[in-house]
């Protein structure tokens, strides 16, 4: 029966080409979309602590008093919070986005300024040297943070990286550790991960975070994201309304005016502050966006929708052309069950040369491997070694390719198929740099000398590799991984 099928289809190269490509780049691109959703849907990243850290949760006026964690209180109001409470020393951090310049490397970076106990309350050890202490904070110390992966992809994993000098936001500061592997931040979805740290009071001083400025007269000035400790035996209702007593006496005493409609008189507004563990707040927040991914999936789903459709059309067209011969075997005896089912080898044969020629065997079975040494998504892991599988497939698939690099450049219809097919993995990858997906393993958490056994490992999935349209062998995935890196 297939055999039969593949006959047919091999009679009309036309039809068959135009449909397995059709629906190639449909499935290709429906894929690489949910993989970039996937990788933006960030919920806050575990820490050690999370169980017995809350966050200090206020509300945003301008969003019908949406609760904001992030940017939340002022520096005067947390100074009040730090006095009063009495279940443990709050602390504080304060997002930032300036230049950092090392000896190695000079780009814009998200950052955060943090008080003095924010790492141990967070429960985390440096990957490094040493993280902020109590004691910079009070002296104001000129010292920084950074990440790992900051230090993995910018710094080569340099291990004479500590006590040499940072400038972040034109002012010197020294490098004293790195964080955690995998830490970047109390970075939630669609927030750009944290990359360096320094002490609350030294932003201050130098200006490398005007979020950071206690002014006694502003305290509309909400710049500060604050962590309580759940210890104590207080539970998180009872610690909530310890805080949310705070913000009623502060209100009494210092009370904030909306200034957002000059035309209209200024009103009171309240601090509607509330206290909610890590998980609560983030399944919170995560509510906030569920209506709008639903939203995104459901355009994506028309992306493959609208490809099958065009192929649907195709074979209807098709169809119609065969009814003089169909109605010819069905008078010779052939049963309704046998066409049917022969029409069904066809269509099914169609998709599973689609998939084939997608190319997208070999990148799940190296992501099965890479995704569980790293711990990321295997949607990220996709999206990151798909460049790299489509050079090693690329001579084999020089029409498909060509296909696909027309579709990102129209100008690329004036050259030769070989010469469109040689661009289209960088197009695809630069459409990744479009979506903040990190360029290269080393840059989600995956190392050179892992490279081996990621290969090694991604052999024993036979039921991917067989179906790959080129046969790799372990030195060749070595190749492609390491092209990758």
């Amino acid at each position: 029966m297939l055999r039969r099928a593949w006959l047919r289809l091999w009679a009309t190269p036309v039809f068959t080409l135009f449909a397995v490509v059709s629906l190639a780049l449909g499935v290709g691109v429906t894929t690489a979309i949910y993989s970039v959703i996937l990788s933006l849907t960030r919920t806050v990243i575990d820490v050690p602590n999370a169980g017995q850290v809350g966050l200090i949760v206020g509300t945003d006026a301008l969003a019908g008093r949406r609760p904001i964690w992030r940017s939340a209180i002022s520096q005067a109001d947390f100074d009040e919070l730090r006095r009063s409470l009495t279940t443990g020393a709050p602390e504080a951090s304060a997002l930032f986005y300036q230049s950092a310049v090392t000896t190695a490397t000079a780009e814009m970076v998200s950052g955060e300024a943090v008080t003095g106990n924010y790492f141990q309350l967070l429960g985390l050890a440096p990957a490094k040297g040493r993280l902020i202490q109590a004691a910079d904070e009070a002296s104001s110390a000129r010292v920084a943070v950074i990440s790992y992966t900051l230090w993995r992809a910018r710094l080569a994993e340099d291990p004479s990286v500590i006590g040499t000098p940072i400038r972040i936001g034109g002012q010197p500061f020294e490098i004293i550790g790195v964080t955690p592997d995998g830490f970047d931040g109390l970075s939630i979805r669609f927030q750009t991960p944290s990359s360096v740290w320094i002490p609350l009071s030294a932003s201050a001083v130098s200006s490398a975070s005007g979020a950071a400025s206690a002014d006694e007269a502003d305290r509309r000035k909400r710049q500060l994201s604050v962590l309580v400790p759940l210890a104590g035996g207080k539970s998180v209702r009872a610690l909530s309304d310890e805080v949310r007593a705070v913000g009623a006496r502060l209100d009494r005493a210092f009370p904030i005016e909306s200034r957002h409609d000059t035309t209209a008189a200024p009103t009171r507004e309240p601090r509607e502050w509330s206290v909610g563990s890590i998980t609560a707040v983030t399944r919170q927040l995560d509510s906030q966006f569920s209506r709008v991914e639903m939203g995104i999936m459901a355009i994506v789903g028309l992306v493959l929708v609208v490809a099958c459709t065009n192929l649907a059309n195709l074979v209807l067209a098709r169809g119609s052309a065969r009814t003089h011969e169909l109605a010819v075997r069905r008078a010779l005896g052939a049963s309704r069950s046998r066409l049917v089912t022969e029409q069904l080898a066809e269509t099914s044969l169609l998709a599973g040369m689609a998939f084939s020629a997608a190319g997208t065997a070999t990148v799940h079975a190296l992501q099965y491997p890479v995704g569980e040494a790293t711990h990321t998504s295997h949607g990220l892991g996709n999206a990151v070694l798909m460049p790299s599988v489509m050079k090693a497939i690329l001579k084999s698939r020089i029409p498909e390719m060509a296909f696909i690099a027309r579709a990102f450049d129209s100008n690329l219809a004036k050259v030769s198929d070989q010469e469109a097919a040689e661009q289209a993995p960088e197009l695809v990858a630069k459409l990744g740099d479009k979506v903040m997906i990190p360029r290269g393993l080393g840059n989600i958490g995956m190392k050179r000398e892992q490279i081996g056994e990621m290969a090694e490992l991604a052999t024993s999935v036979k039921r991917l590799l067989d179906n790959s349209p080129v046969s790799f062998d372990k030195e060749a995935l070595i190749g492609i991984l390491e092209e990758a890196y």
